[in-house]
């Protein structure tokens, strides 16, 4: 079977090297970097709200994961089985812990 994380970043026109799962996500080396394609069960509408605040954070000298947009300008993909993903920045960061 076609692996469905593929299937939705095709349309990024980005070259992928390697797709590991993590917690509710795929971390995707990629030839512009590691990226996060997140599953997203929201309406485009809030996607396209969610980026306008990530780029006013930005703006602001905030430094935040940005959205990355498919070639045809979409915020989101769906894969072959109309499933929907978000593909951001990923900031290699330490798990928080509850016991510190």
């Amino acid at each position: 079977m076609y692996n469905q994380p593929e299937t939705a970043l095709e349309k990024y026109g980005i070259n992928l090297t390697k797709i590991s799962r993590g917690r509710g996500y795929y971390l995707c080396d990629t030839s512009i970097g590691q990226k996060v394609l997140c599953p997203y069960g929201r309406t485009e509408e809030s996607a396209a709200r969610q980026d306008g605040f990530l780029k006013y954070l930005k703006e602001q000298g905030i430094p935040c994961e940005q959205i990355i947009a498919t070639d045809s300008g979409q915020i989101l993909s769906a894969d072959n089985l109309e499933a929907h993903y978000i593909l951001k920045d990923f900031f290699p960061q330490k798990e928080c812990e509850t016991d510190d």
